[in-house]
């Protein structure tokens, strides 16, 4: 998640936002820079940070009967990259959001956590979003001070429509409220469709975000039920993949590719090979642009273990 989202406005206080930009360029599992102090470059104050002042409220301290906040940190600084690989066994985190909710106003309030959220950029900068959460692909994101937009627009583009361009290509998106709703009822519609399918819950977060290996006439063959959401609430009808130019979506747009009609029933699936030539790229919006801002907060069980 960024850094200014739900943990910190949960929190209330605007001392941990503004110690989070400070020291921090960004903090989540998926980011490549979780321990990165891009204010002063110091490795152990970060760990003294996170072990004795969680920036997130969310994530707690565990250390074992024999360990101590000092010996841990002085451990872990020694070495960065094991400290990259093992900070998460030394944190607990209260509060995961069940992705079995089947509650259309908890999902949307889940998407919505980073709301109006600050993106770093990549000179240490920040880029306000107003009435909208932002979900950036890219981390760092795109920095206007150093031109990135212009020179991701090129020399003959420049403009409205060419700045709009080159943002949807480096990875920006953001959802307004409606559009988070629209996604969350399909997310929801989803969980109900394979929880009935399974006549069960999801056993692992596996089930919930990849596909199935299957034919065509079996479901989630093609996307994951995440995945399967983002699509329905952009473009129900699948008009993105008509012959033609693509369309804009209910997310997002389709403009910049062309629909994809080589059907071959030579494979397994022919299905899977309908789409737009836009797909995957940074302008759409993946199920992995989600998760890399609420997958750290989700959990497939809701039980906690109680002391006796």
């Amino acid at each position: 998640m960024f850094l200014r989202g739900c943990d910190s406005a949960a929190a209330g206080s605007s001392g941990a936002d503004s110690l989070s930009k400070q020291n921090f360029f960004d903090f989540t599992t998926y980011s490549r820079g979780v321990l990165a102090d891009v204010a002063r470059g110091g490795l152990k104050q970060d760990l003294t940070a996170i072990l004795e002042e969680t920036l997130v409220p969310r994530l707690h301290p565990y250390l074992g009967r024999a360990q101590n906040t000092e010996d841990l940190i002085m451990d872990l600084s020694q070495d960065p990259e094991l400290a990259s690989r093992e900070m998460a066994g030394y944190q607990m985190l209260e509060g995961a959001f069940n992705i079995h909710s089947t509650s259309v106003k908890a999902w949307k309030a889940f998407l919505m956590s980073a709301y109006e959220s600050s993106v770093p950029t990549r000179d240490e900068q920040f880029n306000e979003v107003e009435d909208a959460t932002p979900y950036a692909r890219i981390l760092p994101s795109y920095s206007e001070t150093l031109n990135d937009l212009v020179l991701s627009a090129g020399s003959g583009d420049i403009g409205n429509d060419g700045f709009r361009r080159a943002r949807r290509w480096l990875g920006h998106h953001e959802l307004t409220d409606e559009q988070c709703e629209l996604l969350a009822e399909q997310i929801v519609a989803q969980i109900r469709l394979r929880c009935s399918e399974d006549q069960g819950p999801f056993l692992s977060f596996g089930e919930f975000v990849n596909r199935r290996v299957g034919t065509a006439s079996e479901s989630f063959s093609n996307r994951g039920v995440l995945q399967t959401a983002i699509d329905l609430a952009n473009d129900p009808n699948l008009t993105s993949a008509q012959p033609g130019v693509g369309v804009q979506g209910e997310l997002f747009t389709h403009e910049d590719g062309e629909g994809i009609q080589d059907i071959d029933d030579r494979v397994l699936n022919p299905t899977a090979l309908l789409g737009n030539t836009a797909d995957g790229s940074p302008t759409t919006l993946l199920q992995g642009d989600l998760l890399q801002q609420i997958g750290a907060v989700t959990s497939v069980r809701s039980n906690r273990p109680t002391s006796s």
